[in-house]
């Protein structure tokens, strides 16, 4: 009986038919893809150089070597045949590099691709038109792109120089570590440095370094809010009240702070009034700034000063103290920001 039921499963393993969504899938395959996925939409050539602009950042780094370019009249302009060529420069939308070609491709569309054959690539196509493409190119550069109707929507990119990013081509943002070791948002496939928003190496670690291109001359490169109430209602005067205290060392131990004040009388009292004090310690010792001295014998009646400036020492109290008289009700408003 064992050996007949043992023959029953043999045959019925043999007859077995793979199921139907098994048999659409695709097996990985191996394939040349191009060294970039932007698209060259204008070639210059001078006669010792030529200029390529891309439809975004080239994702060509200066020093790239061993390229062509498709699609490109006349062909001969294209670095094929075995040539070196190599990146020269890098920024924004452009690249260059040494060439002897005279050429106007204005508007003319091509492509990066590698003369090289790359390393290792391997591409997965699944259901529904999507796919998984893993690249090690050459000179150990990696990416992971998936794909779907045909164009990438997020990739992975890997680079032995430090480089580090992962886009998203359908928001066309991305985040990367550039080669200088700067966290940047927003910036798409950056060539070296951050152009857009960057935190990174400075003398406080994680501090804004850059913002829309612009580069913080003073200060943390970044605002930031250290306290804040909203809409506390006080009746009468308050003793001297701890709102923070600074750090000792790093970042808000030697900084500017700025603090924003507004108290409006909720009840009218005859004869009230109120001051606000801000009570700190700055490198010469104990300060205090005062407002001037406000009738809150009306509803609505208010005290709204400018924004306190204040430079206090590392590790004290920055406070505050309400001189009022004849018991005022009233709501304030505080806010500390820091540099």
């Amino acid at each position: 009986m064992l050996s007949k039921f043992g023959f029953l499963l043999i045959m019925a393993a043999f007859f077995y038919t793979v199921p139907a969504t098994a048999q659409n899938y695709t097996p990985t395959t191996l394939s040349i893809p191009l060294a970039s996925n932007a698209t060259i939409t204008t070639l210059v050539g001078n006669g010792t150089t030529m200029t390529a602009t891309c439809n975004g950042p080239c994702g060509m780094p200066v020093g790239t070597t061993n390229f062509t370019v498709t699609n490109i009249t006349p062909t001969t302009c294209n670095g094929s045949g075995g040539a070196v060529n190599t990146i020269a420069t890098a920024s924004g939308n452009q690249v260059t590099w040494a060439s002897t070609c005279v050429i106007n491709t204005t508007g003319q569309t091509g492509n990066f691709t590698w003369v090289d054959t790359p390393a290792l690539v391997l591409k997965n196509a699944g259901f529904s038109g999507n796919s998984v493409q893993m690249l090690l190119d050459y000179d150990a550069h990696l990416t992971e792109a998936l794909s779907s109707a045909g164009g990438i929507k997020s990739n992975l990119d890997l680079d032995v120089s430090g480089i580090a990013g992962l886009e998203n081509r359908v928001a066309s943002q991305a985040a990367y570590l550039d080669s200088l070791g700067f966290f940047c948002v927003g910036d798409y496939t950056p060539q070296s440095t951050c152009g857009t928003t960057a935190w990174g190496p400075h003398s406080y670690a994680g501090a804004l370094a850059r913002y829309q291109g612009l580069v913080p001359v003073s200060g943390n490169g970044q605002p930031f809010i250290v306290y804040g109430n909203r809409a506390v209602p006080i009746t009468g005067s308050i003793d001297s009240t701890t709102l923070i205290t600074t750090p000792l060392l790093g970042y808000g131990s030697m900084d500017l702070y700025t603090m924003r004040l507004y108290a409006v009388a909720t009840t009218g009292i005859a004869e009230s009034t109120c001051q606000l004090n801000v009570l700190y310690t700055d490198v010469t010792g104990a300060q205090t700034q005062s407002t001037a001295t406000v009738s809150f014998a009306t509803v609505g009646a208010m005290l709204a000063p400018p924004p306190f400036v204040l430079a206090p020492a590392p590790g004290t109290a920055i406070q505050i103290s309400i001189t009022t008289t004849n018991l005022p009700q009233y709501k304030l408003w505080i806010e500390i920001e820091i540099d």
